[in-house]
């Protein structure tokens, strides 16, 4: 057997294993980036839940008091007052 051969194969099995090496590295962190981001897409949709049923909560109380005493303008009033969010108010500065 060739003492040159024998030092290729030494050679190969070296580079393979740190190639493995680093693949499965390289793998390890990009799983753990992908399960924070797999969280944090649920912590989304859990939230987006939540918000879904406040607004179907909403329009159901909505529709209830439409029934109930009709249309009117002030139910338009409301309904972009509420839309709209509470105005604050800015600081001056007192030069």
């Amino acid at each position: 057997m060739d003492p040159n051969s024998l030092a290729r194969s030494d050679a190969f099995f070296i580079i393979t294993s740190v190639a493995i090496v680093l693949i499965a590295l390289v793998a390890c962190v990009t799983l753990i980036y992908f399960v924070g981001i797999l969280r944090s897409v649920r912590r989304t949709a859990k939230k987006i839940e939540q918000v879904t049923e406040i607004v179907g909560k909403d329009l159901a109380d909505f529709r209830q008091h439409i029934k109930n005493r009709g249309f009117t303008a002030s139910v338009i009033g409301n309904l972009v007052k509420n839309w709209r969010g509470k105005k604050t108010s800015r600081k001056t500065k007192d030069n």
